[in-house]
């Protein structure tokens, strides 16, 4: 790969004044914020734009230290992640983002003053700036504000109306979930999860496909599904599997034997329990 030279480039507050002895084969730059400290960043730190700072603007994000866009806090670091997001092929999300098309408005791209203007501070620290329509663009008519649940929310109802072809029937997908009998949005939060059409609508609720395993899920006999689904269709209590698994027993023998039923006495001690 054919490395950069950052010696006076710029990245958030930081400028690089020059490369700094390695670590192991990592490359790092030696470079001076704009409070007056210098400090030591790895490569990749700069150029996937984890690193925007020596560290004054996350202890006070608020003071105003910024001299080309006159601020720094939570709401330029959202600003800058959003860029790299949609603009740096090197940012671990580019793919979610500027990989499928997703972009940043010339008037954001071009001034956090804009930015700022059209979005307004963050409420509180449990907000970042999301999408109404997530196929769409960074722009003033399609952000908001959102917490992690409204994000979430939004990305599921945004998948309703959808209408999805499969086994020659042809309905959206709340008619999906009707027809097969699910809780309502189930397979909507499938195709949002990134499920294929086939296991989001033909897998019963409780199994998984191999590639979108949860924690806790076991495959037996060519079906993938909870513990506590296995447990309820094999009459075993989810404790009892549970401890098994925890004895090392394998996953036939755990969920092929069958339970003794006996009857407590105050002999047996405290009942035991599965964290």
């Amino acid at each position: 790969m054919k490395r950069i030279h950052k010696a006076g480039r710029r990245y958030g507050l930081l400028l690089v004044i020059r490369r700094a002895p390695r670590i192991g084969r990592s490359t790092r730059w030696l470079c001076r914020c704009d409070c007056g400290n210098s400090t030591t960043v790895y490569d990749s730190a700069l150029s996937q734009g984890r690193t925007r700072s020596c560290g004054c603007s996350r202890h006070n994000p608020s003071r105003i230290v910024d001299t080309i866009h006159g601020r720094a806090g939570p709401e330029f670091s959202a600003w800058g992640s959003m860029i790299q997001r949609c603009t740096n092929p090197n940012h671990p999300a580019y793919h979610r983002y500027g990989g499928r098309g997703i972009q940043v408005c010339e008037s954001w791209r071009r001034s956090f003053d804009k930015f700022f203007a059209d979005m307004g501070p963050r409420p509180t620290p449990a907000y970042s700036i999301g999408r109404i329509d997530n196929d769409g663009n960074y722009e003033s008519a399609n952000c908001w504000w959102a917490t992690k649940v409204e994000q979430r929310a939004n990305q599921a109802e945004g998948c309703l109306g959808e209408f999805v072809e499969h086994r020659g029937l042809r309905l959206n997908l709340t008619g999906w979930d009707a027809q097969q009998g699910f809780p309502a949005s189930t397979v909507s939060k499938r195709l949002c999860a990134g499920w294929s059409v086939e296991d989001a609508i033909d897998l019963p609720v409780g199994e998984y496909p191999p590639d979108k395993l949860p924690k806790g899920t076991m495959t037996f006999r060519g079906r993938t599904k909870s513990q506590r689904a296995w447990a309820a269709e094999l009459e075993i209590t989810p404790v009892a599997l549970c401890l098994r698994l925890k004895k090392g027993w394998s996953v036939e023998r755990a969920l092929t034997t069958k339970g003794r039923s006996r009857t407590r006495t105050r002999r047996e001690g405290p009942r035991q329990t599965c964290d």
